[in-house]
C-alpha cells in the first residue's frame, strides 16, 4: 500500500473492489474502483504507452479460454511478463479477459499456453493494437 500523495490515487470512502481493463480500447489499462454506498471511480490512463490486446476464443464450452497465459517476444528474443486470462478478480469484480501486453518494443510474436495444456505461437503484424486468436 502507498499513501494518496505517494501514488497520486486518491479515492475517498470506503472501497470494496478495483478491476483493470481497457475500457475505452486505447491499449492503455484502466482502473474502477467499487466503493461501499458510492458511486464507482473510473480512473482512465492517459500516459501509459498504449499495447497490444489480446483477444482469445475456444470452440469449446470455456469460450473466453479462461485459464489460459499470454506472452509476447519482442524483436531481440526476450519475454514479457505471462498475463493469465483469470475469471474472479477481487471481491465481486472481474479483469478484463482480453490481456494488454506491454509495448517494451515492437511485439513479433504472442505465445498461448491454452487450458487444455496446447501452446500457440502467433506472428503479430507491426503496428497492430488487437491480435485474436482461437484455438484450433
Amino acid at each position: 500500500p502507498q499513501s494518496a500523495q505517494h501514488s497520486g490515487i486518491r479515492i475517498y470512502g470506503s472501497q470494496r473492489a478495483s478491476v483493470a481493463a481497457d475500457f475505452n480500447l486505447d491499449g492503455r489499462l484502466d482502473l474502477a474502483v467499487t466503493q461501499n454506498a458510492g458511486p464507482v471511480v473510473h480512473l482512465e490512463n492517459q500516459s501509459a504507452k498504449a499495447g497490444l490486446r489480446v483477444e482469445l476464443r475456444t470452440g469449446r464450452a470455456n469460450t473466453f479460454a479462461i485459464g489460459a497465459n499470454v506472452r509476447a517476444q519482442y524483436q531481440d528474443g526476450s519475454f514479457g511478463p505471462a498475463a493469465a486470462v483469470v475469471a474472479g478478480s477481487g471481491y465481486w469484480s472481474q479483469n478484463s479477459l482480453a490481456p494488454l501486453l506491454a509495448p517494451r518494443s515492437e511485439i513479433e510474436r504472442v505465445h498461448v499456453s491454452w487450458p487444455d495444456g496446447a501452446d500457440t505461437t502467433v506472428a503479430v503484424q507491426p503496428g497492430a493494437q488487437v491480435i485474436r486468436i482461437v484455438q484450433q
